[in-house]
């Protein structure tokens, strides 16, 4: 998270918001692995208008519970601890703007189940005597979970459920589904056209798998075959994937590794594959948390401590995290030696 526009900066702290206002920026284009937006929303199941007596069982999931054929787990959990015997509370879709989605029902006939710019074509399926299916709408897949050389193409990611007539979840059909996904008005810069593929998201292995994809240039849309369902999105290999170098520059007065002052910190970057920088981050200390880089500053701290930093292109291309470590003592408290007096030690074998 950046500091700037933070509604607050203690986590302590309760602040009521408004439909429309702003509670904090994010930056890194919304990459999971840097700076990102934590926020968590909590029920007073008791309506006593007090939420600190709801934690953590009053935890729920602002979009919902998405798999309508399976139960929520949440709800169904149930513990005992000191604060007595607590369960789980069960999550509503809280947004203003409906989730998309579409159902259809799959009997003799087979049928195409459409949503925005994706199309699944189910087959007629008697082994089951009979299937429903529904796609909706998913969101961005994570960044650790695919291949660096790959790019997330927007859009394009949906999750399908499938469910036989007896409630039980398919995540197999003995004849495979058509996907059509249309990439109209959807921004394919930096990506290698001819290597855009439909990927689908195996649950066991947490992996993307490729399907054999066929892009027609014509109408601007890929189609694909699959008996797996899940998970469905589009990946391309990146034009390039060379990623920016953050060089980072310590000012200041240095005695035996020791900086006697706090040290000014100055961050550069550059990019060998041409692409322009976008952003470059730093995190002191923590490394899950992350802020923009944007003039030097002064590192007013004390003792041993690390400092990363990285920067990424307007590509996408991430660097890896690098790091330094910085030793400050302005007061001259930090020693290479202690003197232990009036002690006594105990060996024992």
């Amino acid at each position: 998270m950046q500091k700037d526009g933070l509604v607050t900066m203690n986590p302590d702290d309760r602040t009521w918001v408004e439909q429309g206002n702003t509670i904090g920026k994010v930056g890194m284009t919304g990459y999971t692995t840097g700076p990102h937006l934590h926020f968590e929303v909590q029920k007073d199941t008791n309506a006593n208008g007090d939420y600190t007596d709801d934690y953590p069982h009053g935890r729920v999931d602002p979009f919902g519970w998405k798999f309508p054929f399976l139960p929520d787990p949440w709800p169904a959990y149930t513990w005992t601890d000191i604060g007595g015997t607590h369960t789980g509370t069960a999550s509503s879709y809280l947004w203003l703007d409906p989730l998309p989605k579409y159902s259809a029902y799959t009997g003799n006939d087979p049928v195409d189940i459409p949503l925005n710019n994706k199309v699944v074509s189910v087959p007629s399926v008697e082994y089951f005597k009979g299937i429903t299916t529904q796609i909706i709408e998913y969101s961005q897949p994570s960044l650790r979970s695919y291949y660096e050389n790959l790019k997330y193409v927007p859009h394009t990611s949906m999750l399908v459920n499938i469910i036989d007539h007896f409630g039980n979840t398919v995540d197999y059909l003995p004849e495979p589904a058509g996907i059509t996904i249309k990439l109209e008005d959807i921004n394919l810069s930096g990506i290698i056209l001819e290597s855009l593929k439909i990927y689908y998201f195996h649950e066991t292995n947490g992996t993307w798998i490729a399907l054999n994809t066929i892009y027609d240039a014509v109408t601007n849309s890929l189609t694909a075959q699959t008996n797996h369902f899940s998970r469905i999105a589009v990946f391309g290999e990146k034009v390039n994937t060379d990623y920016p170098t953050t060089h980072a520059v310590l000012d200041g007065t240095l005695s035996n590794g020791w900086y006697t002052n706090y040290p000014q910190l100055t961050l550069s970057a550059d990019n060998s594959n041409g692409n322009d920088v976008a952003s470059t981050f730093y995190s002191i200390f923590d490394e899950n948390s992350w802020e923009v880089y944007t003039e030097p500053l002064i590192i007013e701290r004390e003792g041993i401590f690390p400092v990363y930093y990285r920067s990424i292109d307007t590509t996408g291309n991430l660097e890896s995290t690098k790091e330094i470590l910085i030793k400050v003592d302005t007061q001259g408290k930090w020693k290479k030696s202690l003197h232990v007096r009036n002690t006594g030690f105990l060996i024992q074998n």
